[in-house]
């Protein structure tokens, strides 16, 4: 719940003059299908209303393949991106028309085994994204590469040209399968972070996956008042981890007066122990749960001369590799 406390903060607290009050960010909104059985998804007519309150709010909509240009550009203002998975294409012809009303541009991302899924898509190419084939989480890199390259060239088969955009299946990804997608002239690629894009030079942006928790009117608008914690020296680089202990820590651009003012939190757990090195750099250790994502959210809590209150947010999404390593793929045990 504290996590979800803090999105309300956000929401009535006032804008404050602080050093990420100029840094500009933009914010990356995934959505699954309106018309799934799951409980966790957002509805139809919720997602309808969200466009309605981007739009009354004045936010700008960018194509995902304009982020890295609008951050390097940009000296402060913020954006928001729309991005879709698990779509059929028979029922998305309406999310298409709500979006194409509005003027939003949206990108798709699909697990290609073949191409007729995508010819099936009655929209341009550009729109569509990338998932490896079948959508799995993987650790080994080779077999990783091998899905990769199949929903790669499935997608280069139909429409002549290579995919612009990948995402992680759930947001998950090792370090060395990181590198290994340098080799590919994606022009974005999306993880999961659960935060706010502010680097240009980022290799994996990060995005923030829409649940029905986040669906009411009040708890998006705070989403979309959400403001970045100026950092650098993120670690981990990677979502999954090889041991159950998850190591972060990062260096806050502006020195904190009082650590008091910096909280994180892992999902209904409570309060985490920070170590800080200096009056900049932050740690914390802390033990993953098995076989689920760990939401690990950080907050800091700035008050400008007026007395006005007002807070940055730092997300992480993080899992245990071993959750995804096959039988076979153990390490074999000593005689």
């Amino acid at each position: 719940m504290l996590w979800r406390f803090f999105l309300f903060v956000c929401l009535t607290s006032v804008s404050i003059k602080a050093h990420a009050e100029n840094l500009p960010y933009v914010l990356i909104l995934n959505y699954a299908a309106f018309d799934s059985s799951a409980e966790d998804n957002v509805s139809f007519e919720e997602f309808e209303k969200h466009l309605s309150i981007i739009k009354e709010s004045k936010f700008d909509v960018i194509d995902l393949g304009d982020v890295k240009e609008f951050l390097a550009t940009n000296k402060d203002g913020h954006a928001v991106v729309l991005t879709f998975e698990d779509i059929d294409p028979n029922d998305f012809y309406k999310t298409e028309a709500l979006l194409n009303l509005y003027g939003f541009p949206y990108t798709v991302f699909m697990s290609l085994n073949e191409g007729d899924i995508l010819k099936n898509f009655d929209m341009s190419y550009e729109n569509i994204g990338i998932h490896p084939a079948y959508y799995d989480v993987e650790v080994n890199k080779t077999r990783f590469l091998e899905k990769l390259n199949r929903s790669y060239s499935e997608y280069k088969n139909v429409t002549g040209q290579p995919p612009a955009y990948f995402s992680f299946p759930h947001g998950l990804y090792t370090a060395e399968i990181k590198q290994a997608l340098k080799n590919y002239p994606f022009k974005a690629v999306i993880g999961g972070g659960n935060g706010l894009a502010t680097d240009d030079d980022i290799d994996v942006l990060p995005k923030f996956e829409m649940t029905s928790k986040e669906a009411s009117p009040d708890r998006f608008r705070a989403l979309l008042n959400l403001k970045p914690m100026a950092v650098s020296d993120v670690l981990p680089e990677e979502t999954l981890l090889t041991s159950q202990m998850a190591s972060i820590g990062f260096t806050i651009n502006d020195k904190i007066e009082n650590e008091d003012e910096l909280k994180c939190f892992m999902q209904e757990d409570g309060y985490l122990p920070i170590t800080f090195l200096n009056s900049s750099r932050a740690e914390l250790r802390t033990r993953l749960k098995p076989h689920q994502k760990n939401i690990i959210n950080c907050v800091l809590k700035l008050v400008n001369v007026q007395n006005e209150t007002g807070y940055e947010w730092l997300g992480f999404i993080l899992q245990d590799a071993s959750d995804f390593i096959r039988p076979h793929e153990l390490p074999a045990l000593q005689e």
